[in-house]
């Protein structure tokens, strides 16, 4: 009887052990780390900061054209008027032609009242005449044929004896062109002069000129 209980005993304390034994060997869960909070470096006050953007450059507005003339016919109507200047006859033909630019075709002759070469260049539209003087080549007419270019009053090409009158008066006369010169007189044939002539009803030329006679 003792030695039976004896032997449950025994079988009870194995037992224990074994269960003990296998709960020391199970595998403990890794503790889960908490990620520590990303840090943002401060600004260093040494470094150089990132370089603003240029303000983009405003367009540039074209040059205003220049006031017209009023009243009668005179000096000041003796050019044209190109981005924003007036360029007029017996000045430098240089800033001009400069203007205007190189789609020309050009010609030139012996000058039959100075000393020099009396030149043509021919633009699309416009045409300037220059003669030699002082040096320099002067601008003696400007001939207008295309519309793309008008007179210091506005009137061009392709327009009516309406337009002409509106800008210049009834002041002119009619020497087989519709022409105002400086003193009105048909027989003053070295006063500088604007002339009209027509192409059927509407005006197909356009002469600013010096004459040099």
């Amino acid at each position: 009887m003792k030695k039976g209980l004896l032997l449950i005993m025994v079988f009870a304390l194995c037992a224990l052990a074994a269960a003990c034994g296998a709960s020391a060997n199970a595998p403990v869960s890794a503790p889960v780390e908490t990620p520590e909070a990303a840090v943002v470096p401060a600004a260093d006050p040494s470094a150089p900061s990132a370089p603003e953007a240029e303000p983009s450059a405003p367009a540039e507005a074209p040059e205003p054209e220049p006031d017209a003339p009023e009243g009668p016919f005179t000096q000041n109507d003796l050019g044209i008027a190109l981005n924003g200047k007036t360029y007029y006859l017996r000045e430098d033909s240089a800033e001009l032609l400069a203007v205007l630019g190189d789609d020309y075709e050009f010609s030139e002759i012996v000058s039959c009242v100075y000393s020099g070469m009396d030149k043509t260049y021919a633009y699309p539209g416009v045409t300037v005449n220059t003669v030699p003087v002082d040096g320099k080549d002067v601008i003696e007419m400007i001939t207008l044929t295309g519309d793309a270019y008008e007179t210091l009053r506005g009137v061009k090409t392709g327009e009516s004896m309406d337009a002409i009158t509106a800008a210049y008066g009834e002041e002119y006369f009619d020497d087989g062109y519709i022409t105002y010169s400086l003193t009105n007189d048909p027989e003053d044939i070295q006063a500088e002069r604007i002339q009209f002539e027509f192409d059927g009803d509407a005006i197909g030329t356009i002469y600013i000129y010096s004459p040099s006679y």
